[in-house]
């Protein structure tokens, strides 16, 4: 019979169905870590019946993924196993016949959508560093080290992250000429982040200065006096 994938697409489905095997397990596992965190505190204490946690867009996806799996399995043969994991290794060792079948043109496309949504689902986004500041507004832009541009969440200024990056490095060094910093705890924070492209809040800098990580003082009024070069290695 006529295979409804040339040569070339049907390895490129060849790979993309394997891969399921690995992306599978990891929506899973996303999936049961989404619903802890998302779900009120009550519900992570009280009894759950046995049941753990599922974040229901994501147990819907991997049900969606294991039913076409199943189903492509049925088009091969009426004796088999309801489990993604036994019925991948079938479906890879058959792909030559699967593509032959009529109702593969369906598959194909049903398993194009949901490799998308899979592959989005369980995609790791880059860490992002602190860039700079929006030249419009003055808002701290956070982005990963190879984005060259960015639109500011505030004002919508599109920023040019070469010049960001390197008046950020003008401002660290300038600060670090300076063995004495002093100002309210927001700015400090601010200079923190800027050392360290990190993103804290005041509280957890607060935290950092209380237990001496960085080094100096808070006043009651707010006001802080802190070595410089502790902010830089802290």
């Amino acid at each position: 019979m006529t295979s409804f994938l040339n040569t070339v697409e049907k390895k490129e489905f060849t790979h993309r169905l394997l891969l399921w095997g690995e992306k599978l397990p990891v929506l899973s596992a996303l999936a049961a870590r989404k619903a802890k965190l998302t779900a009120p505190p009550l519900a992570r204490t009280q009894s759950t019946g046995g049941q753990p946690l599922v974040n229901l867009s994501m147990s819907d996806l991997y049900d969606k993924c294991e039913m076409l799996l199943a189903d492509m399995a049925t088009s091969l043969t009426s004796h088999h196993t309801q489990e993604w994991r036994k019925l991948l290794p079938y479906l890879l060792e058959h792909v030559d016949t699967l593509v032959t079948k009529e109702g593969f043109p369906a598959f194909y496309a049903h398993f194009c959508m949901l490799d998308n949504q899979l592959t989005n689902a369980v995609k790791r986004p880059e860490d992002k560093y602190l860039s700079g500041q929006c030249v419009q507004c003055g808002r701290e832009l956070f982005a990963p080290k190879r984005a060259r541009e960015l639109e500011c969440p505030r004002c919508h200024t599109l920023n040019d992250l070469t010049t960001t990056r390197a008046d950020l490095d003008v401002q660290r060094q300038l600060l670090a000429e300076r063995y004495l910093f002093t100002g309210p705890l927001d700015q400090v924070t601010t200079v923190y982040n800027m050392f360290n492209c990190s993103d804290l809040s005041s509280r957890q800098v607060l935290a950092l200065l209380e237990s001496g990580v960085i080094r100096g003082v808070k006043t009651g009024k707010n006001m802080c006096f802190v070595d410089t070069r502790s902010l830089a290695r802290a």
